[in-house]
């Protein structure tokens, strides 16, 4: 019997929502409209750039984790050795999941949707309002079968019917021009600052960790052939990259015009707060908690299934899918209640040094789809981005760590040396000459393609 080749139109649609659903939560909410309101009149430069980080690179990331033919982070990594995929793959996971980027979507969603509608201490408010919100994760993440048609097929659509009404209203009856609006600060180099600001979603990390539910989910739909499921998946990816990319320039100019009913607001959050109000009244309140608490709750399912189906394969002996699903919420639960900012804080530099690393693996798996390489290729380019990876993060740390003097002394050593250092940017000079060495001298025979090159 022929084995399928491609999805169906309504095969393709439901897994790019997938992918959607579970990749679009509040970070994705919260930035595009402080980087309209800050970029101002240079807004579409701006959100240009945003979509190169917030879009272009995660899509990029499912499809390499596709390319790569792997059934786990930890696979898709130990091309650069058997323990830096270990300790990179459990890293990553971690911190997408249970420590930041999940109890991260719960403290958002509260502090953004909720929040506002409260007064007095929070601190209660939080814990009945998280506890709820971990048992309805907790409940569709214990169906992963149903992933699909949970948060593909329903919660999807609702997010994106819900924040689509909030910005239509805007585009037709704007709340001011944003041309009357000059660009602030960094801002007046708009592109530049785009690109920046894309990394805060910290989505790449997300889609490197939720590739192997992309890919059984085509599976699934009858595509067992490795190229045919690295076709279909990046067809999908693609849906979700214009679905995103419409979102984000509507909340790149709904953050543009918002200075023309109100004062500057100091984060994305309370920019759509007022906005809510301005265009729906109190009702608009109630639209944006629901509308957040939809994309926060579709994401965080997304991560449970994900890691507890990848410690399944990390860890055969170990506890079940349903066990790590329990553990996992119960973690996320118990680190939502520190707040926001804790969180914040404590994942900042590890964020900071596995960015460099997860760019550098898709970049090398996307070059190694087009010229096959050895895994020395892949060790050495790892190293060289590890490096500036570790100023990053211990740049990252808190003043009590990064402003003491064996500290500062440390991170005055690349300063000049290495281009765009100041940003967070200074691994691209060693990665790039470490693309450039592989593809020249550690070409792997064609033969050898899908086999371990040493």
């Amino acid at each position: 019997m022929d084995q399928k080749k491609s999805l169906s139109f309504k095969e393709f649609l439901a897994v790019g929502s997938l992918l959607f659903g579970m990749l679009f939560g509040a970070g994705n909410l919260i930035f595009p409209p402080i980087l309209g309101q800050n970029a101002g009149s240079a807004y579409v430069p701006a959100a240009l750039g945003f979509l190169v980080t917030a879009v272009g690179l995660p899509v990029l990331a499912t499809i390499s984790f596709a390319l790569s033919r792997k059934d786990t982070l930890r696979g898709y990594a130990e091309r650069a050795g058997k323990g830096f995929g270990l300790a990179f793959s459990l890293l990553l996971l971690l911190s997408i999941g249970p420590f930041f980027a999940i109890p991260r979507n719960t403290t958002v969603a509260f502090t953004v949707g909720i929040a506002p509608l409260l007064s007095g201490d929070q601190g209660l408010p939080l814990l009945i309002y998280s506890s709820v919100f971990f048992l309805l994760t907790l409940f569709f993440a214990l169906r992963p079968s149903k992933i699909l048609d949970v948060v593909g097929k329903v919660m999807a659509p609702l997010f994106i019917l819900l924040i689509a009404s909030l910005i239509l209203k805007n585009l037709f009856t704007p709340m001011g021009n944003p041309l009357a609006y000059p660009a602030q600060d960094t801002y007046l180099a708009p592109f530049k600052q785009g690109v920046l600001d894309g990394y805060q979603t910290m989505d790449v990390l997300a889609c490197l960790a939720f590739g192997i539910t992309i890919v059984t989910n085509v599976h699934m739909l009858g595509i067992e052939e490795a190229k045919p499921t690295a076709r279909e998946t990046a067809k999908s990816s693609i849906f979700s990259l214009l679905v995103m990319s419409a979102l984000y320039f509507g909340l790149s100019y709904l953050g543009a015009t918002c200075q023309g009913s109100m004062a500057a607001q100091e984060n994305g959050g309370q920019i759509l707060v007022q906005a809510s109000l301005h265009h729906f009244g109190s009702f608009g309140q109630v639209l944006l908690a629901l509308t957040i608490t939809v994309a926060c709750l579709k994401t965080a399912i997304g991560l449970v299934v994900a890691i507890s189906q990848t410690f399944v394969k990390y860890f055969p002996q170990g506890p079940s899918a349903k066990s790590w699903s329990y553990l996992i919420v119960l973690v996320s639960f118990i680190f939502a209640n520190f707040g926001l900012n804790t969180i914040i804080q404590l994942s900042l530099p590890v964020l900071m040094f596995l960015y460099p690393l997860s760019i550098t693996l898709i970049a090398l798996w996307c070059l190694d789809a087009v010229l096959p390489l050895r895994d020395r290729a892949f060790s050495l380019t790892i190293v060289l981005a590890i490096i500036p990876a570790l100023w990053d993060f211990l740049a990252a740390c808190p003043p009590a760590l990064s402003k003491a003097a064996w500290a500062q002394s440390i991170l005055a050593l690349p300063k000049g040396v290495l281009p765009l250092y100041e940003v967070g940017l200074g691994w691209l000079l060693p990665v790039g000459l470490g693309l450039l060495i592989s593809a020249i001298c550690f070409r792997a025979p064609r033969a050898m393609t899908g086999e371990r090159a040493g």
